[in-house]
């Protein structure tokens, strides 16, 4: 098993594993500029996911990699410009932060490394060349009504997360100094579970919510998942995923079904 990133092996791994069974705009792609990177955050949310990068005139190539196996491509996205209102290029010491926002409100940060190393000797020049690609865009619209939404309601959960907290909290309390305040232990125990309980009930709640809001689409996305495991048909899996009538309404469902998708392109 490898257990370093050689510039040679992605390639090799890329052509191999991903181009078979990609569509025309993954294939041109010559991978003579590729730069090593990682997905830091989707949509505001922190993740680590490691990526291949490289640019041509229409667009990003994304290749995402296996989390443990560096010889392992687990599927790919395509950053197309006409897709993006905004891309910020934040240049550090150590890395470039690249930060891509879609006009659909999908939220990118993609952190890669400047230096070379060893078995990435073209690291700096390729990212380089990705850098300037970028900067011709000349996307500099990074205000999202769509995002910004979504960080309001996270915001506003926050704000009913503290407050209910608060509430059971005070008849924890107002229960605790009239019946048992000779019992410190007791006392401390009801505080605690009154804690728990409110965090069970809220999140409960909040499931309860969310998932009223993504019935339709859960019910059409879970049809389709049905008739995939019936016909084990990947590529009418993904035509019926990319088709689906009734979209993702939160966050959370969308960054599923997106990585849904990622997922099942890699078993084409």
């Amino acid at each position: 098993m490898k257990f370093v990133y050689r510039e040679a092996d992605l390639r090799k791994t890329i052509f191999e594993q991903v181009f078979p069974d990609a569509p025309e705009e993954i294939t041109k792609f010559g991978l003579e500029h590729i730069a090593l990177g990682q997905i830091i955050k989707i949509d505001g949310e922190n993740t680590l996911k490691g990526c291949v990068i490289e640019a041509d005139e229409n667009g990003l190539l994304v290749i995402l990699m296996h989390h443990f196996k560096v010889d392992k491509a687990i599927g790919y996205q395509y950053f197309k410009f006409a897709n993006i209102q905004g891309i910020k290029v934040k240049e550090g010491m150590l890395f470039y932060k690249l930060t891509f926002q879609f006009f659909d409100g999908k939220n990118y940060v993609i952190r890669v490394q400047k230096r070379n190393t060893k078995h990435l000797p073209n690291q700096h020049e390729n990212i380089k060349i990705i850098v300037d690609k970028l900067h011709d865009q000349n996307l500099r619209d990074m205000d999202n009504e769509i995002l910004k939404k979504s960080k309001k309601e996270k915001r506003i959960l926050s704000f009913f997360y503290v407050t209910t907290l608060i509430i059971f909290l005070g008849f924890a309390l107002n229960f605790g100094f009239k019946y048992i305040k000779d019992s410190f232990l007791l006392f401390l125990i009801i505080i605690i579970g009154t804690g728990i309980l409110h965090f069970v009930v809220f999140m409960f709640a909040v499931l309860y919510l969310t998932n009223r809001k993504e019935r339709p689409f859960t019910k059409e996305f879970n049809a389709v998942m049905n008739t995939y495991r019936e016909t084990d048909d990947a590529y009418q899996l993904l035509e019926n995923l990319s088709n689906l009538k009734n979209q993702p309404k939160t966050q959370e469902a969308s960054n599923a079904y997106v990585y849904c998708i990622i997922s099942y392109q890699s078993v084409r």
